[in-house]
């Protein structure tokens, strides 16, 4: 059985993984937002650059606004963020 963190911390994530799912990848200027909220959701850019073989430095930007990846990548970058939040473990740190 699941400790009530557990609990709690599956509940988080399923909320940022629905927030991702209902936001427009299409929309460049929504990039931003939706890097922020994988974070938000447990997924550091360590993790993401790691993962994804991407570079910090376009991690930064992405999160900044300054640059969204090209149109024909973002949806599966987003979904790529879904199933990191659905299947990592994460542990939660206070900023």
């Amino acid at each position: 059985m699941d400790s009530r963190f557990e609990q709690q911390e599956k509940v988080l994530v399923s909320a940022y993984v629905q927030v991702l799912r209902d936001t427009d990848e299409s929309d460049a200027k929504a990039w931003a937002y939706i890097v922020t909220k994988a974070v938000d959701g447990g997924l550091s850019k360590e993790i993401l650059c790691q993962e994804l073989s991407y570079d910090w430095s376009t991690m930064t930007r992405w999160m900044a606004g300054r640059s969204a990846p090209p149109p024909f990548t973002r949806r599966a970058l987003k979904q790529e963020f879904i199933r990191l939040l659905q299947t990592r473990p994460f542990v939660f740190a206070a900023e």
